[in-house]
């Protein structure tokens, strides 16, 4: 997510791809390229691993999702969810996926519900809103505009959205058939306010 700044990535054929506060960029694995920062950058941003392979076509180009993609009038409703108080009315939008890996817009009116264990790990940063996740040991931590989060796969608590919460989410499945110790989270790095 670009938080501040503007500019292009460049794949090795020379095509540009523009972007700017708010955007989301994917930088595909076996992407190679240059950025092109016109003015300077703030971001925040996820390196997954992982073994799937992509073709050389789809490795070859970014991928540039503008901030209007993710707009709550462009998600697409989920349905409210089992909420113990409020509303809680989800919608969302996939913006990328590929082998374990899905990038997506995630929104939730005010309500409180609970998740039992989480089946993926998810590292998301809220865009609007405010609420707490709290632990299953009542370990409350309050979110809001800016928030980087990482809730592991086999993460349980609850939720609490007290307003209405919009997200940029990277949410990462275990590849199929693969046994033994999950992989690592997910990198994530915070830039905000350094």
């Amino acid at each position: 997510l670009v938080v501040e700044g503007a500019g292009d990535v460049i794949d090795l054929d020379g095509t540009a791809h523009a972007w700017r506060a708010g955007d989301v960029v994917v930088l595909p694995k076996g992407w190679s390229g240059r950025w092109d920062v016109q003015r300077p950058i703030r971001k925040v941003w996820a390196v997954v691993s992982h073994e799937e392979v992509l073709s050389a076509e789809a490795s070859a180009r970014a991928v540039t999702m503008r901030a209007e993609d993710f707009a709550p009038s462009r998600l697409s409703p989920d349905g409210p969810r089992e909420a113990d108080w409020g509303a809680a009315a989800c919608s969302s939008k996939e913006l990328w996926e590929f082998g374990p890996m899905e990038i997506g817009a995630w929104a939730c009116t005010p309500g409180g519900f609970r998740v039992a264990n989480r089946p993926t790990t998810e590292m998301f940063v809220v865009l609007e809103g405010s609420g707490f996740l709290t632990d299953l040991d009542g370990t409350a931590r309050r979110f809001g505009p800016g928030s980087t989060v990482v809730l592991p796969k086999g993460w349980s608590g609850r939720w609490d959205v007290l307003e209405a919460v919009r997200k940029l989410y990277v949410v990462v499945a275990e590849a199929p058939g693969k046994v033994g110790a999950p992989e690592p989270l997910p990198q994530a790095e915070r830039l905000m306010g350094a």
